[in-house]
């Protein structure tokens, strides 16, 4: 490799080993890709030798190319080459090169712990020969005065390797007095003695292997966990070491990691943080450091982790729990309704550590428990892009302008992809004490291409044009000839969908592959049923216990002949928004392992985390009513192709040649502006129009009148109408002078309407999240309702008593309940039935008939979205609403106390009983709640709302008989086992962590 000889021609071992080499990463990756393509060349004649191995990695770490190294690493057919040849018979000194550049090359691929630890024996085994050796080869040789020199160079380098293992395994080396030694100076005197002692032997080959050595050494140890995360302080050091020593070790920083760290991502003197990074490269473990690092500065703090989905706050919960076990951090979900039952009020209490929470939720929590967020130091928003959406991202805005107008103690640190703006938001949160940190570096290659349909009968084909947006590179299209059995199928149908699935089975052999419906859910779970119909069952006793629990929820929530169920036995799935959070997080979890090898998803992936593809292949970009994705959108989604460890390049196709257009849009717009969605909310209200109908009629802009309203209920009228222009100042949309303009107007008509209600009233409307008028309109109902004002908790828990909720809940904006896609004429008792069966144990299956569909899937996928979203969610808040309303009435006996205020906990986690809610809040599966309780009482006593921490101590120390006894007679005994059941809630909550397979 001529460019490489040149290349590394200009790099002395001083600069090599240096603090501020001059070493150009655009040259290093161009002499990394001449490698790549030489490598993959001789691979096809099985030419590739240890020595071609060895500098291509030297060059591909100084590259910032890691993920791409190790995945070449990590290929069969490359891995025997490392291997060393306990039977070689050429001389000792070309051994020793070979061991040494062996055992770099296995600290390199780090695919475990495991290999830094055999390239340490290797060397050992090494110094074990040593004495017997030399004294043959010196004996032997024509030259014996170069053989010593080559040999003094050789083991120079082969003790820098010991240092360097010692380092990147434990993060000091023990030097001869028994004390840890400075790891750069030593290999930086070790180093420059080799190439001396190579300089002196006068083998120029010699020579570049040790500047070579030198290259691979020094970043190695610049890369490791240890150079970046160490001395930060003692919580931090505490995690460095917990996860450099477990099982599925982290032994490196990724270059985006160590971006974000030397752009002073934990700068304190910072009040807030917009951390710009890639999808896959490494912002959770920035987020531990961060909240390491708050937790290490104040004794009693709390963190808030925000996550926009239940699932996700599933996956934040497992890694997160599992990686500060140790340093004996609390790590808990905050339920995601409404709360307010006692036994989650006490829980909340007595929470320390990090609480993941939805931002609904949190919003509830600083309109309702003020004294809460005393404690809390830092508040972590993931998907923080989230903003610019709707109705969801004026909320978010405005719970972030009340969190710092109300808390200005509470740091914010906020988790996007790229936006253009983020300085923008950063100084909106804080001024000059916010700033951006933006982290450029991406994990793997993505290449981006349009398929067209072209040519007819036996010249039928797909030809795929290619663009490379995050590199000026010119690809050359694909020619994918059909095979006679492909052209047949595109004869009957060349619809889209027929072209993303024939294009999905030909990338199956780069690894897992997604395919994006936004549009459909049944085009979804239709792909996913095609691409399973032709593959072979997995066997389940050697496929993880998620993948039997994953079969026995469907099975049992949608029936023995699930589809989904069908399709995951063959490692297969679809997600989308039909499925509980349970299943949604079992589907992730399925797929970051391994075991399925093709997803069929719409939107609800979006806000995924940690769901590795090598491929995304794209049916369609459009959303339902919504138009097509924004760029954001789109590249949340598609750029999961090539995730860490998986390939080394992601790949994305188009399947519809007419989207050629939108091919053009996302592979230009890789980032894409904040905008306020509040600003567009207003913008859309015509001056002078009517309060009431602009709340009921446009979504966007009831946060902002709840916004309002939140500061009547602490201030009262008087003191809002003064501190108005602050309030707006406050939020996004008020640095815009027309949308401040607007807001002021619309804020002060909005006052007009409600001065004279009393505060306290307010308050209570502000702490069920409705605006006043909707609240009016709830309390009103209520006091006419015989039902809804005076009768028992049992009373309405039963159809009758759900009907009249339901009646009241009905006519409030804010809620939309109507069998038929959340539109139209609501048919409030179908609805009731609905809540009855759900609190009461009936299965997504068993609810199905009360929903309309030409067929039993659709209508159990209907009914899968109305009680998975509406019904959990919607409801369960309208109940919280009625009961602070009902409160509000007076009189002996109307306010319901203790456990008579349960049912918004009832509807939320579909349970009927105080201890499954309690089960269910702590991630027991809705099936086996009941039973655990049970078994919890029997040992425990009757649980009391206190009882929090000691019921999860409960279930953390519950042997798998417990398990066996709590699934007994319930409908999943048939499907699951006990200890598979244990074993998925153990890892799910980061108790017994088991690692993700590290794909090939």
């Amino acid at each position: 490799m001529v460019d490489y000889e040149t290349w590394i021609s200009r790099i002395d071992v001083g600069t090599a080993l240096g603090t501020s080499p001059n070493i150009s990463e655009v040259s290093a990756s161009h002499v990394f890709d001449q490698w790549l393509a030489y490598i993959g060349a001789a691979s096809a004649q099985r030419r590739i030798e240890l020595r071609d191995l060895f500098l291509a990695s030297s060059v591909a770490l100084w590259a910032r190319r890691p993920t791409e190294l190790r995945h070449l690493l990590r290929l069969p057919m490359v891995s025997g080459i490392i291997e060393p040849k306990s039977t070689d018979t050429r001389s000792w000194s070309v051994k020793v090169q070979e061991i040494i550049s062996c055992a770099l090359i296995l600290i390199a691929r780090q695919s475990t712990r495991e290999d830094v630890e055999k390239a340490r024996r290797c060397i050992d085994d090494l110094r074990q020969l040593q004495g017997k050796m030399d004294e043959a080869l010196l004996a032997s040789s024509d030259q014996p005065q170069r053989s010593a020199l080559t040999l003094l160079a050789l083991y120079h380098a082969g003790q820098a390797t010991i240092v360097l293992t010692d380092y990147v395994l434990n993060g000091q080396f023990v030097g001869t007095r028994g004390r840890p030694v400075n790891v750069m100076t030593e290999l930086q005197t070790l180093m420059r003695k080799a190439h001396e002692y190579a300089v002196l032997s006068s083998d120029p080959e010699l020579m570049t292997w040790i500047i070579s050595v030198s290259l691979i050494s020094g970043k190695l140890r610049d890369d490791s966990i240890w150079a970046n995360g160490s001395n930060i302080n003692e919580k931090i050091d505490a995690l460095v070491k917990s996860v450099s020593a477990r099982e599925g070790a982290i032994l490196s920083m990724l270059p985006s990691q160590q971006d974000a760290l030397a752009k002073n991502l934990l700068d304190p003197q910072r009040e807030a943080v917009i951390l710009q990074m890639p999808t896959s490269s490494g912002k959770t473990l920035m987020a531990e450091l961060a909240i390491l690092q708050t937790l290490s500065g104040y004794g009693d703090a709390r963190v808030i982790y925000v996550t926009p989905t239940r699932a996700l706050a599933t996956q934040v919960r497992r890694t997160l729990g599992a990686d500060f076990a140790e340093l004996n951090i609390d790590v808990t979900a905050a339920g995601s309704a409404f709360e307010e039952d006692p036994f989650e009020k006490a829980l909340l209490n007595s929470l320390t550590g990090v609480v993941i929470s939805t931002p609904e939720k949190l919003d509830l929590l600083l309109r309702s428990r003020t004294e809460w967020f005393e404690q809390i130091r830092l508040v972590i928003v993931d998907e923080a892009h989230l903003l610019k959406d709707g109705e969801r991202g004026a909320r978010l805005e405005l719970l972030l302008a009340n969190i710092r107008r109300e808390h200005a103690h509470i740091r914010l640190l906020l988790l996007t992809p790229f936006v253009e703006n983020a300085q923008d938001v950063a100084a909106w949160l804080s001024q000059d004490r916010g700033r951006e940190v933006e982290v450029k570096w991406r994990p793997s290659r993505l290449i981006v291409g349009l398929a067209s349909l072209k040519g007819r009968k036996e010249t039928r084909r797909i030809e795929i044009e290619w663009k490379e947006p995050h590199r000026a590179s010119e690809l050359t299209p694909t020619v994918m000839l059909l095979t006679e059995e492909e052209r047949d199928v595109l004869r009957k149908s060349s619809s889209a969908q027929t072209k993303a699935i024939t294009i999905g089975r030909r990338l199956q052999p780069l690894g897992p592959a997604l395919m994006m419906f936004p549009a459909s859910r049944i085009a979804a779970e239709e792909a996913a049923l095609e691409m399973a119909g032709t593959r072979t069952e997995i066997d389940p006793a050697l496929a993880p216990p998620e993948f039997r629990v994953a079969i026995a929820l469907a099975s049992n929530e949608y029936g023995e002949n699930s589809q989904l169920a069908n399709c995951l036995k063959k490692g297969v799935a679809f997600h989308h928004s039909a499925l509980s959070s349970e299943l949604r997080y079992l589907v992730e979890r399925l797929a970051a392992i391994g075991t399925l090898q093709f997803i069929a998803a719409t939107t609800t992936l979006a806000q995924g985390m940690n769901f590795p593809v090598s491929s995304v292949v794209v049916h369609s970009v459009h959303k339902p009513y919504a138009g097509p994705l924004s760029p954001g959108e789109f590249w949340n989604i598609a750029g999961r192709a090539g995730r860490v460890g998986l390939s080394e390049r992601g790949i994305i196709v188009f399947a519809n040649s007419e989207h050629r257009g939108l091919w053009e849009h996302y592979t230009a717009s890789l980032s894409e502006q904040i905008d306020s969605a509040l600003a567009v909310a207003i913008e859309r209200i015509a001056d002078g129009a009517d309060i009431k109908s602009a709340y009921r009629s446009n979504e966007g802009i009831r946060p902002f009148v709840q916004y309002i309203g939140h500061s009547v209920a602490r201030l009262g009228s008087q003191q809002t109408s003064s501190e108005l222009e602050r309030l707006v100042n406050a939020s996004f949309a008020g640095r815009s002078d027309a949308a401040r303009a607007k807001l002021l107007q619309f804020a002060r008509r909005y006052l007009g309407q409600i001065t004279g209600k009393q505060q306290s009233y307010m308050k209570v409307a502000d702490e069920t999240g409705l605006a006043s008028f909707s609240f009016d309109e709830l309390y009103a109902t209520i006091r006419t309702d015989p039902m809804l004002s005076g009768g028992t908790a049992q009373m309405l828990q039963q159809p009758d008593g759900l009907k009249h909720l339901i009646d009241a809940l009905a006519k409030l904006p804010e809620l939309s309940l109507a069998l038929d896609l959340g539109h139209g004429t609501i048919d409030t008792k179908a609805v009731a039935d609905v809540v009855h069966k759900w609190i009461n144990g009936s299965t997504v299956a068993e609810i199905a008939p009360s929903f309309r569909g030409t067929n039993e899937a659709d209508r159990i996928r209907e009914a899968g979205r109305y009680v998975f979203g509406l019904v959990s969610q919607t409801v369960s808040w309208g109940a919280h609403a009625f009961l602070r309303g009902r409160d509000m009435i007076g009189g002996e006996g109307v306010a319901l106390e203790g456990e008579d205020r349960m049912l918004p906990a009832y509807i939320q986690y579909g349970v009927s009983s105080p201890g499954s809610v309690m089960a269910s809040i702590l991630g027991i599966p809705r099936q086996l709640a009941s039973g655990m309780a049970a078994l919890y009482s029997e040992e425990n006593g009757l649980l009391r709302p206190e009882d929090g921490s000691r019921f999860r101590t409960f279930l953390e120390a519950s042997r798998v008989e417990v398990w066996r006894e709590a699934i007994q007679g319930t409908r999943i005994a048939d499907f699951v086992s006990a200890d598979d059941l244990r074993s998925v809630w153990r890892d799910s909550q980061g108790i017994d962590r088991r690692p993700v397979r590290t794909p090939v």
